[in-house]
């Protein structure tokens, strides 16, 4: 029987600064903390006193890769508070502009945080300079992939990182339609490096195995980022007057992150691209349906209550019970509906996790 402690101070494939210590006792671990360690600025008492159209672009400054995401839910908590109601074309050119970020954002997650481990190397710069090369391929359709990302957002909204145009109702003006149509090609084009990336990582031999709740905005009319009702896998779905009386803030002492508890169960939940997948596959578009339907018939994966856990579909997609496709856990697994808790020390929150930026999956532990 072996105890030992394992500490890692920087945990350098995120984005931001974080640390983790395990705890291990008699070959157990006994405890487990995930510190977030970028400071607090206080935006939420920086912007008391402004004006509130200057609002938005002030907070757009929360994070530059995830500028859009903040921007955004900063002008519709204001629309929402002053009862405005903003066109059908606003709501269009924002989905637009989000579209751009999660592709931009979803090519760094997963081709320069997540492809070094699928082709067991330590780094992007390790990967080989031959163009025959797989990893070569794959790290140069990550460049063509975030520019366009990053392209959309700009033609929509005057730029990817601290957008100018989007304002309170609306939209300073209209994008160029000229730009919009030069990126409809561009688009068709860069789809068989998409479908290469998923293919490499869903074929990816990886297993993290943990029982969760998932948790994901859902419209009914489309796969959506902005518009919707939060639900997760037991079937609850909350309204956003409902909001404050399921998600409830909660300290954690061991990390300047904020957590969430979630009301509706005792189950750990996961946000992000998996819940994402799990609860939203059947409003896809027609085309993604059906270009990926060998992937997406893996899904849902991870869901506790299916006792169904076949491999993940993606690298940035890390589920927590994930077998290889087809298999089931044996029926005496704890895998089920119920599971068996952890011993935590102190610093551990029931339902409680940390906040992050809009690709990564990440999960809110249950203590």
């Amino acid at each position: 029987m072996r105890s030992r402690n394992i500490a890692i101070d920087v945990i350098t494939k995120i984005e931001g600064s974080a640390g983790l210590e395990v705890v291990i006792e008699d070959d157990a671990v006994k405890d487990l903390r995930f510190m977030i360690r970028d400071y607090r600025r206080f935006f939420t008492t920086a912007v008391r006193g402004k004006r509130m159209v200057a609002v938005p672009s002030f907070l757009s400054r929360i994070c530059g890769t995830c500028s859009v995401a903040h921007l955004f839910a900063s002008l519709m908590a204001i629309e929402s508070s002053q009862g405005i109601e903003v066109s059908e074309q606003t709501k269009t050119l924002r989905r637009l502009a989000y579209d751009g970020l999660m592709i931009r954002d979803h090519a760094l997650h997963l081709y320069f945080f997540v492809l070094p481990d699928v082709l067991g190397v330590d780094s992007i710069f390790d990967i080989s300079d031959d163009p025959q090369d797989p990893g070569h391929t794959l790290l140069h359709d990550s460049f063509e992939i975030k520019r366009l990302g990053t392209d959309i957002t700009n033609a929509v909204i005057g730029a990817a990182i601290h957008a100018p145009l989007p304002t309170v109702g609306g939209s300073l003006r209209n994008p160029d339609q000229a730009k919009l149509r030069e990126l409809i090609p561009r688009l068709d084009a860069v789809r068989p490096r998409v479908l290469r990336a998923i293919r490499t990582f869903f074929e990816w031999d990886a297993a993290l195995v943990r029982n969760m709740d998932y948790l994901c905005l859902r419209n009914e009319a489309r796969f959506d980022f902005l518009a919707g009702d939060v639900v997760n896998s037991n079937g609850r779905r909350i309204s956003r007057t409902q909001f404050k009386d399921y998600l409830q803030y909660v300290q954690i002492p061991h990390s300047h992150g904020e957590g969430y508890r979630f009301s509706d169960t005792d189950e750990d939940y996961l946000v992000g691209a998996l819940a994402r997948l799990n609860l939203n596959r059947d409003v896809l578009h027609p085309r993604t349906r059906a270009d990926a339907e060998p992937y997406l018939s893996a899904l849902p994966l991870g869901l506790p209550l299916e006792q169904r856990v076949p491999q993940q579909p993606g690298a940035g997609d890390r589920g927590p019970a994930m077998r290889r496709r087809g298999e089931r856990y044996p029926e005496n697994s704890t895998h089920g509906r119920r599971r068996t808790r952890s011993k935590a020390g102190a610093g551990r929150h029931r339902n409680g996790g940390h906040r992050g930026s809009p690709r990564t999956p990440l999960p809110h532990g249950a203590g």
